[in-house]
């Protein structure tokens, strides 16, 4: 007797292709900010514990910090 694995519907498969999407793009964040070296929230908080919401937030709180700092300098 074989059992037959159930193979994925295309709604399925599109809806894990697109959380594998947004893991890959949480990843990116995370490593962005850790590379501009924040570890945590301003609350505390890991980054593995934020939202992407949150996030996208802190970092681009962090790009608009960055670039006022290089216009200053001018």
């Amino acid at each position: 007797m074989t059992i037959k694995k159930k193979q994925a519907t295309k709604g399925e498969a599109v809806m894990q292709s697109y959380e594998q999407h947004l893991e890959t793009q949480r990843e990116r964040v995370l490593h962005q900010l850790i590379n501009y070296g924040c570890y945590k929230a301003k609350d505390g908080r890991h980054l593995y514990e934020l939202s992407m919401l949150e996030l996208k937030t802190m970092y681009t709180e962090i790009q608009k910090q960055r670039i006022n700092s290089v216009l200053g300098e001018r």
